[in-house]
């Protein structure tokens, strides 16, 4: 932009000289320069203003390289900021870049190939974008030279780990053997918050249906298993329930004196009496015949 508008400058000038050497003349097509020259003129000034200018947003850094190539600052602040127009500000996403692979080729520990999908997402360190760009001047570069190459390879490395079973049923385990590596690899680029997230593994037909029975099997084992320990709990439940009930039994056993019997049943033929009822006893065992009075 900023070459555009030093062409339009020239052309703004050059119609203005001969707009003026046109008047001094009297010729009529002086008015066609000037009208040239001030369109130039605005133009110039349009793309100069341009290209002095940039706007970052939220989650953005800018590297800012001038014509020679020399990096002149990394800008990590967002807003309308100003430049020097032959300066050249070329931006960096530096938050939550997602990337999506498919088809990843791999070998598991029963020497069993296979192939997967895959999802990756990164952030940068806005301050360190400046080290992206001197070895690969832009981001989608970045990705398709270093990232791509380095998650292809990092899942073949760490697979090897894992046995075909392990691989269909522990996905968060090769993603996060996969995560340790790919952090260590790409700290000197400052990649930060990565995240790797494995799809369904793809055997041939054969392996999968022999890991889908296995796997059911496993699951029907676990489901076995709780609910032969949630049958150990309820029988230690009930063991502790009848040692509670036998120790009140016994305790209200020994409660149970011959003057507090004797006590509870004087109680009780004085409530059964106060209703009005006949009472025949021999007066010394329980009552033999209650007859109500009013009947």
């Amino acid at each position: 932009m900023f070459i555009v508008s030093i062409i339009a400058a020239i052309v703004a000038l050059v119609a203005t000289g001969l707009g003026i050497a046109e008047s001094k003349q009297h010729r009529p097509e002086y008015g066609g320069f000037v009208a040239t020259a001030v369109i130039a003129a605005l133009v110039s000034a349009g793309l100069f203003a341009w290209s002095a200018t940039y706007k970052q947003d939220e989650g953005e850094s800018n590297v800012l390289r001038s014509f020679t190539g020399q990096i002149k600052e990394v800008d990590t602040e967002p807003g309308l900021s100003m430049k020097a127009p032959w300066v050249k500000a070329i931006p960096f996403d530096v938050r939550n870049n997602q990337i999506n692979y498919e088809g990843l080729t791999f070998s598991d520990k029963n020497g069993t190939s296979g192939a997967m999908d895959l999802s990756l997402t990164y952030s940068l360190k806005p301050d360190m974008v400046d080290s992206i760009y001197k070895e690969y001047k832009t981001q989608g570069k970045f990705e398709a030279e270093l990232v791509a190459k380095d998650v292809a390879a990092t899942l073949r490395s760490v697979t090897p780990s894992f046995s075909n079973v392990e691989m269909m049923t522990k996905p968060t385990d090769v993603s996060a053997a996969m995560l340790t590596s790919l952090e260590q690899r790409w700290s000197e680029w400052g990649v930060t918050g990565v995240q790797v997230a494995l799809g369904k593994p793809g055997y041939p037909d054969t392996i999968t249906e022999r890991l889908e029975n296995l796997t059911a099997e496993q699951t029907r084992a676990e489901e076995a298993k709780a609910a032969t320990v949630t049958a150990e709990e309820k029988a230690k439940q009930k063991l502790v329930e009848a040692k509670a009930e036998a120790d009140a039994n016994k305790l209200i056993e020994q409660s149970l004196t011959n003057s507090v019997l004797e006590q509870r049943r004087i109680d009780m033929l004085k409530s059964v009496g106060e209703k009005g009822n006949l009472i025949i006893t021999d007066g010394e065992a329980q009552p033999l015949l209650n007859i109500d009075a009013k009947k």
